[in-house]
């Protein structure tokens, strides 16, 4: 939510900046037209579609939660690079323990370090889900793999 309100301000930022400059050259250089664009395009993309990868963990860790990070994020970078490039898909590893972060063990319905992914579309957020078996599936890697891809391909062909 913070990435959306940060690019709609800097898109609003530009704009303004463009509306009220007065004093504009006749011709504008490459240089400020190409990071003008360069702007804007960073802003729109943050308020694209997308699904976003949530790793919450608390200011205790035990092995398990350790590893569950590890492999969800091995999983995912070794399967979606494109989408992770694109920023069809974003993977944030957060401390739901930290002051600004507590709301999320509200939102998620978090009891224990989870891993949630979290649906996006046009800029808000529509659906939630607690991956719950990565905490079964620990001890199998593979297995642990093939369960977080499988989801997160799930919430990419979703519509």
């Amino acid at each position: 939510m913070r990435l959306i309100i940060t690019a709609l301000l800097v898109l609003m930022a530009t704009i303004s900046m463009a509306s009220d400059d007065k004093t504009e050259p006749a011709v504008k250089t490459n240089d400020t037209v190409s990071q003008t664009e360069e702007v804007k395009t960073e802003a729109l993309a943050e308020l694209k579609d997308k699904t976003i990868v949530y790793y919450f963990h608390g200011n205790r860790r035990c092995k398990s939660c350790v590893a569950i990070e590890e492999y969800s994020h091995e999983a995912i970078e070794a399967s979606f690079k494109d989408e992770l490039k694109s920023g069809v898909l974003e993977f944030s590893t957060i401390n739901r323990d930290e002051k600004e972060n507590e709301h999320f063990t509200k939102d998620y319905e978090l009891y224990t370090s989870s891993l949630v992914l979290v649906k996006i579309k046009d800029g808000k957020q529509t659906e939630w889900k607690n991956l719950e078996d990565v905490w079964k599936l620990k001890g199998d890697k593979g297995k642990f793999s093939e369960y977080v891809k499988s989801e997160v391909n799930g919430y990419l062909k979703a519509e």
